[in-house]
């Protein structure tokens, strides 16, 4: 956190904007992680401001991070169009680590407002969101991101849903977090 903070104050004093971009994405969403949500929102605000105005293509993290910090605050309509941003961005530059990730924040939008989303004209529930999220995850072999959106899926079936799928789904979870040396996750 604080070597983000160093490397921001850096680029800012060179002028290097792409950095500045860069650094205050990552200071956002490290933020995010510590649970400062509003802080979190203001630095991606400007790091999704200056990169707008850079053309710079890394817009879909971005707005995923905004989605969760939004979902953070409580601002369900604004995190959901957040995460609906980082899906199109995400599709238009084709990085499906991006869509996957995007997918995963709908979900937990959909979760946290207990009900579907309307995403391309169609009804999703979390669990479809959480489906789709961990499908993409699985096709590109990205084994800790796909345990934490079956960590995800877990806490949503756990609260809403069907129990005991939510307690199978976070075994799963546990399992990968374990064979993936991941401690800080379990």
């Amino acid at each position: 956190f604080a070597r983000y903070s160093e490397a921001l104050q850096i680029a800012r004093e060179i002028g290097n904007r792409i950095g500045e971009i860069l650094y205050l994405s990552n200071l956002g969403a490290a933020r995010v992680g510590l649970g400062e949500y509003e802080e979190a929102e203001s630095d991606l605000r400007q790091s999704i401001e200056l990169a707008t105005a850079a053309g710079y293509v890394g817009l879909s993290e971005n707005y995923r991070f905004l989605a969760e910090a939004l979902l953070g605050r409580g601002l369900l309509d604004e995190a959901k169009e957040a995460a609906l941003r980082a899906l199109e961005l995400g599709r238009e530059i084709e990085n499906h680590e991006h869509l996957a990730e995007a997918w995963r924040v709908l979900g937990l939008v959909a979760s946290n407002s207990k009900s579907s989303l309307e995403i391309d004209g169609e009804t999703r529930d979390p669990a479809s969101c959480f489906a789709q999220s961990l499908s993409i995850f699985s096709r590109i072999k990205m084994e800790a991101e796909r345990a934490r959106t079956l960590r995800d899926w877990a806490r949503h079936e756990l609260a809403h849903g069907d129990p005991e799928r939510g307690r199978q789904l976070l075994d799963e979870a546990r399992d990968s977090f374990r064979r993936l040396r991941m401690e800080d996750e379990l």
